[in-house]
């Protein structure tokens, strides 16, 4: 079974479970799967530039009508911030959630990436950079990220 598919059955990596018992985590803390909307905050482990990790879960595009997987797109981004904003943070960086192996349109998740992070920086007062890991990724978030009229 390759990596994938352990994530997409919930299945947690002997390395995840080895850093997080290092950083005291308790074993039954790694079994508790996510729905699609929702997120979680860890320590960082280790990663010098993060105080913390928080991992947020898009809708599998397909398995939802577009319309509710817009919401739980929108609901994913939406409940990091304000978990991130709970915890003190001043930034937070995403990448294009739902757009890997998730299979959510690009142009979409972009757009909806693009939409509820300016909202909610300016509600919330904090700093969100988008992160694309490859040309057609950035060059879609800085369309959705262009005033309109630009």
């Amino acid at each position: 079974m390759t990596r994938i598919e352990a994530a997409r059955r919930g299945e947690v990596s002997d390395e995840v479970r080895e850093v997080a018992r290092s950083e005291g985590l308790q074993p039954e803390d790694l079994g508790r799967l996510l729905a699609s909307g929702e997120a979680v905050i860890t320590p960082a482990f280790g990663i010098r530039t993060a105080r913390s990790i928080i991992h947020a879960v898009g809708p599998v595009y397909s398995a939802y009508p577009a319309d509710k997987a817009r919401e739980l797109l929108r609901s994913a981004y939406r409940a990091a911030i304000r978990l991130a904003v709970a915890q003190g943070c001043r930034s937070i960086a995403f990448p294009a959630i739902s757009t890997g192996i998730y299979g959510y349109p690009l142009d979409e998740a972009c757009r909806e990436a693009a939409d509820v992070c300016s909202t909610e920086a300016a509600a919330q007062g904090v700093t969100i950079k988008l992160v694309a890991f490859d040309a057609e990724t950035a060059a879609e978030l800085r369309k959705h990220l262009q005033p309109a009229g630009r």
